[in-house]
């Protein structure tokens, strides 16, 4: 993430966000919530633990950006994701894993604006949700084994074939 601090604050110096967390585990409702609390730019932060509970309370809050959880027990993140965009097209949605992975572009496809690990350092992760709320895009650079093995004209041709 190449955008600062500094350029957050000035991007969104009025703006005060509304978070929605959708995660099946009550550990990540508490840590987030504890965590984003600190932040002055977050104006509420709310927590579901289902699709449907995700929906209500985003029909209700309009939270800026919503922070899905990419397995959600038997539900689908990405899908999720569409149904809260279609619902709340206002919310910003960043998909977020401990397990798994999604491409970028399956993220795109469903409608979110970003996709991080939950290993991420606390700071790193509030800095990903403030800049999904501005309207920006976070994704983690992917690089398999087999691509950092590749020249680098080989991987402009891969990312030409990938567009």
């Amino acid at each position: 993430m190449s955008t600062t601090d500094e350029d957050l604050d000035a991007l969104g110096e009025h703006s005060k966000l509304r978070v929605l967390i959708v995660d099946d585990h009550d550990v990540v409702h508490w840590g987030f919530r504890l965590m984003l609390s600190n932040e002055p730019w977050v104006e509420r932060s709310l927590s579901a633990r289902s699709g449907e509970e995700a929906y209500a309370l985003a029909e209700r809050y309009k939270p800026d950006v919503a922070l899905v959880d990419l397995f959600l027990g038997e539900e689908s993140g990405p899908e999720v994701c569409q149904q809260l965009r279609e619902r709340s097209p206002h919310t910003k949605v960043l998909l977020i894993s401990g397990a798994g992975r999604i491409s970028p572009g399956a993220a795109k496809a469903a409608g979110a604006s970003g996709f991080i690990p939950k290993d991420w350092g606390a700071h790193d992760i509030a800095r990903a949700v403030r800049m999904v709320g501005l309207g920006m895009t976070v994704f983690q650079p992917q690089i398999d084994a087999a691509a950092a093995s590749l020249s680098p004209r080989e991987r402009e041709v891969l990312d030409l074939i990938a567009r």
